[in-house]
């Protein structure tokens, strides 16, 4: 029962290309709660509603205000700041703006909503620019001896980042997108944040993309729902860390890596480069989702003490994610 409880709360997670808010109880008192990621897609939303309280556990939405979006982009020994725009209302307190955020660009958010006194902010930086690429393993490499010819994920960036990754199954019988519910990785040195009971030979044929044959690693941990790949702390390469880069000096170095999961004929994998603030939100979020199932305390869900928040004068999270989604994985 715990585990399927699990499973049920994970998915109000999900939301499009990232994990979705939870919005918890404030005590009696509503406060104003953000929930903005932005992207590199041409529109940036914004969720604008009031907090649930211990009477009325309803979301409320805010339709009113005004909401702004500032940009500082350093560009070599001078620094540009200027207002991007105002977001514009559509339905039910969700509010877009036409733009797409730009790489390493930080990004200040203003709202003012009517009745409140204080201005409502926020800040974060948008990650640098993030590729996944299918390629083979090298033959002169000694690590990869065992994995000739055969097909790996690297990453494109030039910078160091802290990626999340899932895998997403089209189901045939509802026409919908669902999350896959295990997945893993013959990557060494993995956050062990979201770590399963179960291993890989749990599992046998069930995990795809993932070929057993071919692994140094004959029994890995599967993981529930997300991978969560650590920040290298220096470019070295020991055979266990692995570099992010695309410099050519460092790309003959870069260790490929595979994905497995519970997938189905058709999935893809989406990988999410995040800022601190919203990695920080989706660990502490995930840790209370999984106190929540453990302790078999579903009134907890009321409780936000736990789950990280960078809005000033409310309450919610404004960050950043540079995704890209990876179809058709091989499984060679």
């Amino acid at each position: 029962m715990r585990n399927r409880n699990f499973i049920l709360l994970l998915y109000i997670f999900v939301f499009s290309s990232c994990i979705e808010q939870i919005n918890l109880d404030t005590g009696e008192d509503r406060l104003v709660t953000v929930n903005c990621i932005l992207t590199q897609d041409a529109v940036q939303k914004l969720s604008l509603t009031y907090s649930r309280n211990t009477v009325d556990q309803s979301y409320v939405p805010i339709t009113a205000g005004e909401i702004r979006l500032y940009e500082t982009k350093k560009e070599y020994h001078y620094t540009q700041n200027r207002l991007v725009g105002k977001f514009v209302h559509k339905q039910n307190g969700v509010w877009e703006l036409e733009y797409a955020a730009l790489p390493r660009a930080e990004y200040r958010l203003e709202i003012a909503v009517p009745g409140q006194d204080s201005l409502i902010r926020a800040k974060t930086v948008m990650p640098d620019k993030m590729e996944v690429i299918q390629e083979k393993y090298p033959y002169d490499h000694i690590i990869h001896t065992g994995y000739k010819d055969k097909t790996g994920l690297a990453f494109k960036t030039d910078s160091l980042a802290i990626i999340w990754v899932y895998g997403m199954n089209y189901n045939e019988a509802t026409g919908k997108e669902e999350i896959a519910s295990l997945i893993t990785t013959n990557r060494k040195e993995q956050d062990l944040l979201t770590v399963s009971d179960y291993t890989l030979g749990d599992f046998g044929n069930a995990i795809r993309g993932f070929n057993l044959e071919y692994d140094s690693n004959k029994n890995p941990p599967l993981y529930n729902y997300y991978l969560r790949f650590k920040r290298p702390d220096e470019l070295v390469d020991l055979g266990y860390v692995y570099l992010i880069s695309n410099s050519l000096i460092f790309r003959k170095k870069t260790l490929l890596f595979r994905i497995g999961g519970t997938f189905t004929e058709r999935y893809y994998l989406n990988f999410m480069s995040v800022s601190a603030e919203y990695d920080q939100y989706l660990q502490t979020s995930y840790q209370k989702i999984k106190e929540m199932t453990e302790n078999e305390d579903f009134t907890q869900i009321y409780d936000n003490t736990m789950v990280y928040s960078n809005i000033r004068n409310g309450r919610g999270i404004f960050g950043a994610s540079y995704y890209s989604k990876l179809y058709n994985f091989i499984n060679d």
